[in-house]
């Protein structure tokens, strides 16, 4: 292995279909599956920025400000692609289950049981939330899903459906659901119908929160640390912060904060929203003027992560790249270029004329150990069938000692590559998911990419093979 990966230098995508129009309507809807919670001040702490609203309760953001450092901003690259993975591979659905509710409507928060029933075919799928006060409804039918609450006709809309729902749920400005084990997006049609300003979001820092303990823990229980993501839309007084918990990479707090938005319609109408305020229970909610006429359906999870994958790029020619090799990286400095600048890196352009085998890992996922076994079997083939192949593993944004302790303890040293720009393999090669693997012929074509856990079966083995057969031949 050693040799392949260190001579000549070797080493669930989501589709925007929808409106970009509506997105930061979308993103407004706040939703807290965690149980409630005072963030820890720190002595001295200046004011977080910027001020957020919050989904149950008021809530004082003041643990530590946002660090927008390159750095930071690749590590909540990171986190934010983690989630997206976790939710792709969330539990199955059950046939039935009970899950508590929480609905939070104008200020107010009630709590009730309601037993989830799904039903699955072929080409659609039926989920019925049962509680003492209605039955809600959602189907879902050519990848949209459709949705009644209350006997008041609305639509929910989802990510391309394939049996078992894995999506997270989320609703609209006056109202909140709760669903503690029950992963399933959707967001209704009121804040559908609102007109704002094209956005594009824009991850640009983070900070570690401690929050209070459980009222009714023990005196010496520590608070729980989360991660908070923060994302600036182009639009001014926007902001949203995605809170992960760090262990299950799930969003536990979803908040969006914008002062008004204003728009005039045809008739003369101005819409003024004030979207998720903090919310007071004696303070009614500021009213807004909704256009009914023109409903769109809008993907919520490509709204969350609206980027193609590297997938997107088979048949097509891989973008520029270069990457650095982790033993030459300087440590003090890792959003930096190596201070040696004649140092072997990798680029698209050194590697033309060779039929390469890319994989992105990173340390979370334990990505380094698990994409081995398969390159492993790829090397070992490969050598039997007299193929000749540069495999290239890259490590997407972990800091260098992590990546430097877990090269250290492989039973065979092997060169592992790191983007020093932490932008390279999100923005460019479109790298979603840990780990990725990504075939590309002599010529720059992508052939085959396989996006999440490699385990190395039959199947997986198979297709990359195939895949190289195809690049070797495409370069005789």
């Amino acid at each position: 292995m050693s040799d392949l990966l260190t001579n000549g230098h070797h080493n669930q995508r989501c589709t925007t279909r929808s409106d970009s129009l509506l997105r930061m309507l979308l993103l407004s809807a706040a939703i807290c599956l965690a149980g409630p919670g005072l963030v820890r001040a720190q002595d001295g702490a200046p004011p977080a920025e910027p001020p957020v609203a919050t989904s149950t309760e008021p809530m004082t953001m003041t643990g530590t400000r946002f660090d927008r450092s390159p750095e930071a901003v690749a590590r909540a690259t990171r986190l934010f692609h983690e989630s997206s993975q976790a939710y792709r591979t969330a539990a199955a659905v059950r046939d039935a289950m009970t899950v508590t509710v929480i609905v939070q409507s104008m200020g107010q928060v009630s709590q009730h049981e309601s037993t989830v029933e799904v039903v699955i075919t072929s080409d659609s799928a039926v989920v019925q939330l049962h509680n003492e006060a209605n039955t809600t409804t959602l189907t879902v039918l050519d990848g949209t899903m459709y949705g009644q609450w209350s006997d008041k006709p609305s639509r929910f809309f989802a990510q391309d459906y394939e049996p078992p729902i894995t999506m997270t749920m989320f609703t609209d400005l006056i109202g909140g659901f709760v669903f503690p084990q029950f992963p399933l997006m959707f967001s209704s049609d009121p804040l559908a119908e609102i007109f704002v300003h094209t956005i594009q979001p824009e991850i640009v820092g983070m900070r570690e929160v401690t929050l209070d303990p459980p009222a009714d823990a023990a005196p010496e229980t520590p608070g729980q640390t989360v991660f908070d993501i923060l994302i600036e839309p182009e639009i001014e007084g926007a902001n949203l912060v995605i809170r992960l918990d760090p262990d299950t990479k799930l969003v536990t707090l979803f908040e969006a904060s914008i002062t008004n938005v204003q728009q005039n319609e045809g008739d003369g109408t101005i819409i003024r929203v004030a979207l998720n305020p903090t919310i007071e229970p004696d303070v009614p909610v500021e009213e807004f003027v909704v256009n009914t006429e023109d409903r769109h359906e809008v993907d919520v999870f490509d709204m969350l992560f609206a980027q193609d994958s590297l997938s997107s790029l088979i048949g097509k020619q891989i973008p520029d790249f270069e990457f650095v090799p982790v033993e030459m990286a300087d440590v003090d400095n890792p959003g930096d270029d190596p201070a040696d600048e004649d140092v072997a890196t990798i680029s698209r352009a050194s590697l033309m004329g060779r039929v390469i085998l890319l994989a992105f890992w990173d340390a979370p996922s334990n990505g380094l150990y698990d994409v081995l076994p398969t390159l492993t079997a790829v090397q070992k083939w490969g050598q039997e069938e007299g193929y000749v192949m540069t495999i290239i593993p890259v490590n997407f944004s972990d800091p260098m000692e992590e990546i430097r302790a877990i090269t250290a303890g492989l039973d065979e040293p092997i060169t592992t590559y790191h983007d020093p720009t932490h932008q390279i393999a999100w923005n460019d090669l479109m790298v979603r998911f840990m780990p990725t693997l990504a075939v590309v012929a002599a010529d720059g074509t992508v052939l085959y990419v396989h996006e999440g856990d490699p385990k190395p079966g039959q199947s997986l083995l198979t297709k990359m093979k195939t895949a190289i057969r195809q690049a070797v031949t495409k370069d005789i």
